[in-house]
């Protein structure tokens, strides 16, 4: 078994992409966390693009590890709030404790808006030590349900419904998830490469 790392810290985003790695038969590598490690530092998320804060997020962890890295970006892209919160999805809210009232204020902005159309966007960067970074990216039509709704997932999942759906990310399960979102679609092109070495 060879190690990789996933560039996280966040636990939810850790169990998702563990899934994914079996999913998409990723089998042969032992998947890690700076924290499995004995690293407790964030690497820098100051990038204006996703695919900017997914590299410096791969390129940190690999150096400091010593071993293949991947880090994803992700973030929700509103159409009547000219793409936002974008790249900034994870720290727009400001002071918001949680998630809960993350999603409240953006369904608030929204409250007097006919278009509700939305994206979910995702950048995933690979890298080995000393070697280029590769980046796979996903994405996932959708729009702004009304209301929050579903307890599976976390962010924005309880007020995007993807295209093609009735239900919010958060309400539907993990495997109906993984098989149209916009980090599974990154990851689907990740492990096709991956294979390939």
């Amino acid at each position: 078994m060879r190690n990789i790392v996933l560039a996280t810290s966040n636990s939810s985003k850790v169990a998702e992409l563990r899934s994914l790695f079996l999913e998409h038969g990723v089998v042969d590598w032992n998947v890690l966390t700076p924290k499995d490690l004995g690293y407790s530092s964030d690497a820098r998320e100051d990038g204006s693009t996703f695919d900017a804060n997914a590299t410096q997020k791969a390129v940190y962890f690999s150096q400091l590890t010593g071993l293949p890295t991947v880090a994803d970006d992700s973030g929700i892209c509103v159409e009547s709030l000219h793409g936002g919160p974008g790249v900034f999805s994870a720290r727009w809210a400001g002071r918001c404790v949680d998630s809960t009232q993350v999603n409240e204020r953006l369904l608030n902005l929204l409250r007097e808006s006919s278009n509700r159309r939305a994206k979910f966007l995702c950048s995933l960067a690979a890298t080995f030590p000393n070697k280029s970074v590769v980046l796979f990216r996903g994405q996932c039509p959708g729009s702004i349900a009304s209301c929050q709704a579903g307890s599976n997932g976390f962010g924005y999942d309880p007020i995007f419904i993807p295209d093609g759906f009735a239900d919010t990310f958060a309400s539907l399960n993990s495997i109906e998830k993984n098989r149209i979102s916009h980090r599974s679609i990154a990851f689907g092109e990740f492990a096709a490469w991956l294979a390939t070495l």
